[in-house]
């Protein structure tokens, strides 16, 4: 049967496009459900070997250096973690990785959240959660969610700007609060997202990672790194590591 009229070519075109998406998610999710099951119980290494190792932009020479693998190994050991780094170390990119690591190879963190804060800037948040989604479409997994957002094994990961805080401050039981950057939020955001995050110490008692190069002094890095008895382990990276 020929159609001619154009609002209904126009309805079969949309109809055809849904069920081809339909059928894109199924597949997407039948993958995400095999990629879980091979990585169950297995540790940060191998968690990265199955999914791809991170590479570096210079060669795109992929491994985990050992400084990477120890922040893995505090995280273990500490719920607070304060990294003052040097640029171009990947923590960013092993600090998601951990979190991945717990969103996927148990379902300790099934049915929580992980708020991930970056700096003022909409487009900030989407290139974080980016960089996760890269990692799934590399197995033929895509996630149909906003720009900010993905579920993992139940675990909603989801990226907020500095400047919105308020639905931060609304979760139900984060059990990661991860924080890239803080030293170039706005002065009054820095000792906010502080605030915000260490108040769910006594509600969920959620891992908090803290993360930055070195801005300006009198700021939350140069403040919190003069600390004493503060209840973060401190990690000092600098540009010898790279």
């Amino acid at each position: 049967m020929v159609v001619s009229c154009p609002s209904c070519k126009a309805q079969i075109r949309r109809y055809d496009k849904q069920q081809t998406d339909i059928r894109q998610i199924t597949a997407s999710n039948r993958q995400l459900s095999r990629l879980l099951a091979y990585v169950k119980g297995v540790d940060f290494v191998t968690l990265n070997e199955r999914i791809g190792v991170p590479k570096k932009r210079k060669d795109m020479t992929g491994q985990l250096w050992d400084y990477q693998l120890d922040i893995a190994n505090r995280l273990q050991d500490s719920k607070y973690l304060w990294i003052l780094k040097a640029v171009g170390l990947g923590i960013t990119e092993c600090c998601l990785r951990w979190i991945l690591y717990k969103a996927m190879t148990s379902d300790e963190w099934t049915g929580k959240q992980v708020p991930i804060i970056v700096g003022p800037n909409i487009n900030l948040a989407t290139k974080l959660i980016k960089r996760i989604r890269r990692i799934f479409e590399n197995h033929n997994i895509f996630f149909d969610t906003k720009e900010t957002f993905v579920v993992i094994n139940g675990v909603e990961i989801e990226c907020f700007p500095s400047h919105h805080l308020d639905a931060v401050r609304s979760l139900e039981s984060p059990a990661c609060i991860y924080i890239s950057e803080a030293d170039f939020f706005p002065i009054g955001q820095q000792s906010e997202v502080r605030q915000v995050s260490e108040r769910y110490i006594t509600k969920s008692n959620p891992h908090i990672i803290m993360e930055s190069t070195a801005n300006a002094p009198g700021g939350l890095f140069d403040t919190m790194s003069n600390e004493q008895d503060s209840i973060y382990t401190k990690l000092y990276l600098d540009y010898t590591l790279d």
